[in-house]
């Protein structure tokens, strides 16, 4: 074979990688992240999904048996926001979760449920919450000395039931553990 047929040869077949390499279905740099969830006693046939900052808002449907699907391509890892009829439920997610969550909205915080990848920082996020309700509540009539003593023993147990669940999850993003210490301060601090 003579040089000339070597080279023409040689560029056709990296043309042809080149050309089935650009035909190829491209991978997302950041994985999926899907949101799946089974509403009991839907009050309407749509959830909205919306990440903290607002940057993102998109309204899901939901299907006649309750069952409603997002799936996010990009975004930014942090709290999200899913609301249904008058209620909400804060999330933390990150980019590759597949999280499916159940509520009757009955009892929407206290059915309030997450499985699958991205779940135990999610459950906790739930139990925090009803945990701090029950803490907080009528704070607003004790004198100003009990009100900072409440708020400091509140302040306290959140930072250790954080800490215990991080080290039990060592899994859960670095992020998620800043942004927790965060929101602890910052409610405190108010």
């Amino acid at each position: 074979m003579k040089t000339s047929a070597k080279i023409s040869l040689t560029i056709s077949s990296l043309m042809m990688i080149f050309f089935l390499y650009g035909c190829s279905e491209k991978t997302h740099e950041h994985p999926v992240t899907v949101l799946s969830g089974k509403i009991i006693n839907p009050k309407t046939k749509f959830v909205v999904l919306s990440n903290g900052a607002m940057k993102f808002r998109d309204t899901v449907a939901v299907d006649e048996s309750g069952l409603f699907k997002a799936k996010l391509d990009s975004f930014t890892e942090g709290y999200w926001s899913l609301s249904h009829g008058d209620e909400y439920a804060d999330m933390f997610l990150s980019a590759g979760d597949s999280v499916h969550m159940t509520f009757n909205t009955e009892q929407f915080d206290e059915t309030m449920n997450y499985e699958g990848k991205g779940a135990d920082k999610n459950n906790y996020l739930a139990q925090s919450y009803l945990l701090d309700e029950q803490d907080t509540t009528n704070w607003y009539i004790l004198a100003e000395n009990d009100f900072r003593q409440k708020s400091d023993s509140a302040k306290k147990s959140s930072e250790q039931r954080l800490k215990i669940f991080l080290d039990s999850f060592p899994s859960v993003s670095e992020t998620f553990g800043k942004y927790e210490q965060a929101k602890i301060l910052y409610l405190w601090a108010v």
